[in-house]
């Protein structure tokens, strides 16, 4: 159960060291890190996170509460403007949104 627990969290790492080494090259080379980034590396921690519930269990089933909490944090500090300003909400809600 440890090594299990162990192994996932190297390809979390891994995973996570990847896609954040990637993006900054994006940056630079084109102005504009992919969107598939992001995805990608969220699918992976989403399936990861399935694998280690279904292989190993969790301690604290509060880590699972936390997850929405903090989506819903970011959007809401991203909707008033503390993370970005206003153009960046007007691009998200033309783009994603709709």
């Amino acid at each position: 159960m440890t090594e299990t627990v162990i192994i996932l969290d190297t390809i979390r790492f891994i995973t996570g060291i990847t896609v954040l080494l990637n993006a900054p090259y994006a940056d630079i080379k084109t102005r504009r890190a992919p969107n598939i980034l992001w995805i990608l590396m969220g699918l992976i921690g989403a399936i990861l996170l399935v694998v280690q519930y279904f292989t190993a269990g969790f301690q604290n089933l509060f880590y699972l509460l936390f997850i929405p909490i903090m989506i819903n944090l970011v959007y809401a500090l991203f909707y008033i403007s503390l993370i970005f300003d206003k153009t960046d909400l007007r691009h998200f809600n033309k783009t994603i949104l709709n």
